[in-house]
This record gives structure tokens, C-alpha cells and sequence, in this order.
């Protein structure tokens, strides 16, 4: 009787030790808007007001690789590595690289 009680304790602390991992601590800016108002809460050793970042440029858009296709890149042949946009531009594709 005692063997089977212990092996019942075992199971049930795998159990509570399977429960959702924790989330990472990573210092946060929270935004809070509530009836009694509005607050900004920073990680310690930030500044406030925060510095403004520049804006990043657009990445240049790629075209499709198949002459005279002026589409933009929405796949990439396994074969061949060139950037396509349909699957008629991929038969293309493959035809002119046999």
C-alpha cells in the first residue's frame, strides 16, 4: 500500500511542474490609459523624454527574375535561386535553365 502512495506523490509533482514556463523578465515600457489618467512606466536607467530614432528607408523592393516580368518577388526557386512571382514565371524559369 505504501509503494503504490509513493508512486501517486511522484506523478502528481511531474504534474504542478509542467505548467506554463514563466515569462522572460525583460525590461518594458507600459503605456496605461484608466479613468484616474494616464501613465508612462519605464525600466530603471531609462531617460525620459525618450530620444526620437530616425526613420529607416524602405528596403528596395525585388523584382521577379524572369525577363520582361516587372512583378515583385513573392518566391524563390529551390532550384535555381532566382527570385519569381508566379507560378507561370516558375515554369518559365525552369524551362530556360534546362
Amino acid at each position: 500500500m505504501e509503494r503504490l502512495l509513493k508512486k501517486q506523490e511522484s506523478k502528481a509533482s511531474k504534474v504542478i511542474s509542467k505548467g506554463k514556463p514563466s515569462r522572460r523578465q525583460v525590461p518594458l515600457v507600459v503605456y496605461r490609459l484608466t479613468l484616474e489618467g494616464s501613465s508612462i512606466s519605464l525600466p530603471p536607467g531609462e531617460d525620459f523624454p525618450l530620444q526620437p530614432m530616425k526613420e529607416k528607408e524602405p528596403s528596395m523592393r525585388i523584382l521577379c527574375g524572369v525577363n520582361q516580368c516587372k512583378n515583385p518577388k513573392k518566391y524563390s526557386c529551390s532550384k535555381t535561386g532566382v527570385p519569381l512571382c508566379s507560378l507561370e514565371c516558375y515554369k518559365v524559369n525552369l524551362a530556360l535553365s534546362v
